[in-house]
């Protein structure tokens, strides 16, 4: 749903697309997110993925965030789809307060199956800082940056069709040997390899 200021989305994840010890199409979750235009130069945008589990297989954290975005426009002002670059920082939950990237503080996250919840208080979830930086070099391609609680990534997006909103997404994680320290203990060995993830996303 978008109007002329807001739009508002939903997710839907699918974990179990090939062997994960689970059956095929289990691990499915809803999230969303709601963007509003502030003024001019900033935006707001607040939402969740994994917030509502079908089953009990979802192992994704359940992972709100708040987060403010603004533009500017750089190159020729002139040009019909000129270059601009994108700001984006904010809070994010469970997945994106995971570990090492700044703990702020706790709260509950409507549900147990979190990444940060302890024997204590199982449906809670940790929340720290989360950041990302986009080139977008015209109107179908992106080059992104972006740290995202436990780690970061690098990638790009791309609009194959022109008049088509579907874009396509890839990135690689762990990527730069060492860092962040605090990954090693979650990698096979303590050898955290380059990963690749990515999406595919429609807007109506």
């Amino acid at each position: 749903m978008r109007g002329s200021d807001y739009s508002l989305n939903s997710k839907v994840s699918f974990q179990s697309l090939t062997n994960r010890g689970t059956n095929f199409g289990e691990g499915i979750s809803l999230g969303f997110k709601f963007a509003k235009e502030v003024n001019n130069e900033w935006s707001l945008a607040i939402g969740g993925e994994n917030i509502i589990h079908f089953d009990d297989t979802v192992d994704l954290g359940r992972n709100f965030f708040i987060v403010t975005s603004t533009c500017r426009q750089i190159g020729n002002q002139n040009k019909e789809n000129p270059p601009f670059i994108f700001l984006n920082a904010g809070l994010g939950s469970d997945f994106y307060g995971y570990k090492g990237n700044g703990f702020l503080f706790r709260t509950p996250c409507l549900g147990r199956n979190t990444l940060t919840g302890n024997a204590d208080n199982p449906n809670s979830c940790s929340w720290g800082p989360i950041g990302s930086i986009a080139l977008s070099l015209n109107d179908r391609f992106t080059i992104i940056n972006e740290w995202f609680g436990y780690s970061y990534g690098t990638g790009f997006s791309i609009r194959p069709f022109k008049d088509n909103s579907m874009s396509v997404s890839i990135f690689a994680t762990d990527y730069i040997n060492g860092f962040p320290k605090y990954a090693e203990e979650f990698c096979t060995n303590n050898s955290c390899n380059t990963r690749f993830y990515g999406n595919i996303s429609v807007n109506f």
